[in-house]
């Protein structure tokens, strides 16, 4: 078990910092080093930098995995201190520079002042899209999408992926029961992709690396799968969105705030789509409210 900002060594050139999400960090040349995610804000940031300096380490590339603030918050200060160049995959670098889009695309408008906080909306960062291969020979990119709009893989040179969020780790499955999500169909997807990659080891941002994948799959798939199946069950009365919220809330013992709501309730739409559009659910409009009903 790592500690909180400790450099571990995964291969001759590849290492991870836990903050507690997992920043990979790996040697370019002597001096410089790309991170893989850049911490959740400045001040981990700082951290991270502090440690790196320990061995001689500067900051010159940074690449976003997704730009959701857990994995791109310290961007600005290595940007402010490095003038490092930052890679996000299509979107999401619009995203990093224009955070405020993501938290948008979550509550479905301009977000309220409460909802525009440092753990949802980072300070912008001046990311350019990921494209092509031309990070080669040092990295190889496969896109995860699902829990982002855009989300991508990096596979070192030594063989280790870092895969972001296209997998959970138990803790995170168990304290947030909802699994936080854009498309349910990618997600799912993203899954049957990750059973596919080749590689020495495996490091997803919020659980252990390990040499293989497999078991959490597994446990994202089933979980997803139950929650579909519990939404169909709820909705064979028809529902309007916030009595689903409410159901699902109340089922799995979770307390609503404004924070669950825009992200959870992003999550909770995407999964309401996905049935939708696999005929297992409808929409239907009744006395100017809009309700979810389970088809059959």
């Amino acid at each position: 078990m790592c500690h909180l900002y400790e450099l571990i060594q995964l291969g001759e050139d590849t290492y991870f910092i836990d903050c507690p999400s997992r920043v990979g960090v790996v040697r370019l040349c002597r001096r410089d080093v790309c991170l893989i995610d850049s911490g959740a804000t400045p001040e981990a940031a700082k951290r991270i930098d502090q440690l790196l300096a320990q061995n001689g380490w500067r900051v010159s590339r940074i690449i976003n995995t997704h730009a959701h603030a857990g994995h791109c918050g310290g961007n600005a200060y290595f940007y402010e201190q490095y003038r490092c160049q930052i890679f996000a995959p299509s979107a999401e670098a619009a995203f990093a520079r224009y955070p405020a889009l993501h938290l948008a695309l979550a509550y479905g408008a301009a977000p309220p002042s409460a909802l525009c906080i440092p753990r949802l909306m980072p300070q912008p960062s001046p990311a350019a899209a990921l494209t092509g291969t031309f990070l080669a020979p040092d990295f190889e990119l496969y896109r995860l999408d699902g829990h982002a709009p855009a989300m991508v893989g990096v596979k070192t040179r030594d063989g280790v992926w870092f895969v972001g969020d296209a997998v959970m780790g138990e803790d995170v499955m168990r304290e947030a029961q909802i699994l936080q999500m854009y498309d349910a169909g990618e997600y799912l997807r993203s899954l049957e992709a990750l059973e596919r990659l080749e590689g020495a080891k495996f490091v997803p941002s919020h659980a252990q690396p390990t040499d293989t994948l497999l078991p959490l799959i597994i446990q994202n798939r089933v979980r997803i799968q139950a929650m579909m199946e519990f939404l169909c069950s709820l909705c064979e009365e028809p529902l309007c969105f916030d009595a689903v919220v409410k159901a699902v809330f109340d089922h799995y013992a979770l307390t609503l705030t404004a924070e669950k709501y825009a992200v959870a309730g992003s999550s909770l739409r995407a999964l309401l789509t996905y049935l939708c559009d696999a005929g297992r659910m409808e929409l239907r409009a009744m006395e100017n409210m809009m309700y979810f009903c389970t088809v059959g």
